[in-house]
């Protein structure tokens, strides 16, 4: 356990807010709004921290994810993506978490090369402790929140940031000797840096 708990969160949101400040400021190839076209496909790639906020979860760690998304208009997109995240560690027991997420975003028109969105989804999170004394595996219905933004870098590729809050329900009958006992639900969230490649 770090001495300083909230060092690579507020490091996270720092390089979030300056990535932000970048992407809205810098300037976009001719020919961009073609990246939310209605009927545009793109592949996401995403990297960056992933904590939890269960009471006895450890120091959040990182995670990283892709997904395929599709423009149903210029402002609204479906997407499903799959994200494989270390949430953290107490010595060398470990929580492991893969979410599994459909998911909508409505897309925002600003008048700068930067597009904001916010989105909701639906997924199944499978959750594994590991080298606790009481090892398990589960498979956890949640709800997402997200909000980001993007930016194109040329005619194909874009870059972005991913922020979501997740809800997630617990097998909470369970005690674990090291992280404890889970609530009946917990929030996890997550602040990723996004490429996404246009087809």
């Amino acid at each position: 356990m770090t001495r300083f708990p909230f060092l690579t969160s507020r490091v996270a949101l720092a390089a979030l807010a300056a990535s932000m400040t970048a992407l809205a400021v810098a300037g976009g190839p001719a020919g961009a709004d073609e990246a939310w076209k209605g009927g545009t496909f793109w592949a996401n790639f995403r990297v960056g921290y992933a904590k939890s906020l269960e009471g006895g979860a450890p120091n959040g760690w990182a995670g990283y994810g892709f997904g395929f998304s599709r423009m149903m208009s210029e402002r609204a997109s479906l997407g499903f993506f799959i994200h494989h995240e270390l949430l953290g560690k107490f010595g060398g027991a470990a929580q492991i978490e893969i979410p599994v997420t459909a998911e909508y975003a409505y897309h925002i028109q600003w008048k700068t090369p930067l597009r904001p969105y916010v989105g909701a989804g639906l997924g199944a999170f499978y959750h594994k402790i590991y080298r606790s004394g009481a090892d398990r595996a589960e498979v956890l219905p949640a709800v997402v929140f997200k909000f980001g933004a993007d930016a194109p870098l040329d005619d194909h590729n874009l870059l972005g940031m991913d922020a979501r809050v997740a809800t997630v329900g617990n097998d909470d009958e369970t005690v674990d000797p090291v992280f404890g006992k889970p609530k009946a639900t917990s929030v996890r969230w997550s602040v990723k840096l996004a490429y996404s490649r246009k087809f």
